[in-house]
């Protein structure tokens, strides 16, 4: 069972309540090294397919570039 955190704002992978270029940062640490933690990994998962790769770094720059 897989418990997922309702209260994670959606793009949030760091966990500190804003979603930013650290958050990118932090995505793509962990997906270039895999030894990275994610504070939120299931905000991280922006299509919500259960994996975490580049399709959710890709939509993660596209949704912080629109926001600023």
């Amino acid at each position: 069972v897989l418990q997922v955190d309702t209260d994670a704002r959606h793009g949030d992978a760091d966990g500190n309540g804003i979603v930013d270029a650290m958050d990118a940062d932090a995505l793509l640490d962990y997906l270039l090294t895999k030894s990275a933690k994610l504070a939120n990994p299931q905000a991280a998962d922006l299509n919500a397919d259960g994996i975490l790769n580049a399709a959710d770094l890709s939509m993660l720059i596209r949704f912080i570039s629109e926001s600023a």
